[in-house]
């Protein structure tokens, strides 16, 4: 009784984790592609979570998990961080952009 207790709490920890932190994902945004970036950061942060909280959940059941845990954990993390940086560069990218169109909008005065 007493594993399938502290499988069950570990189990409620790490769902309970991961749905804080889709919490800010609620957060609306005006911008269309800052309010997707927004979301999906923070939907896999909680998937981060919850693919590193279940195999030792797993393991506290008694299940092997030697040979797919530890790629399935890195290649989780590895995607995050491509994502992060990809979103950085898009986002960087299309606001330097946005400030070159305003900045041939605007009238300037000859010297």
């Amino acid at each position: 009784m007493g594993q399938l207790s502290a499988i069950l709490l570990m189990l409620l920890f790490t769902l309970g984790f991961a749905g804080v932190l889709i919490l800010p994902s609620l957060i609306r945004i005006k911008s269309t592609l800052l309010n997707f970036y927004w979301k999906w950061f923070w939907y896999a942060l909680a998937g981060i979570v919850l693919v590193t909280g279940g195999p030792l959940i797993l393991q506290m059941a008694g299940v092997s998990i030697d040979s797919w845990a530890q790629p399935l954990q890195f290649s989780t993390i590895m995607m995050f961080v491509l994502y992060v940086v990809f979103a950085w560069c898009h986002l960087f990218s299309a606001a330097f952009l946005g400030g070159l169109r305003w900045f041939r909008k605007v009238p300037h005065q000859d010297v």
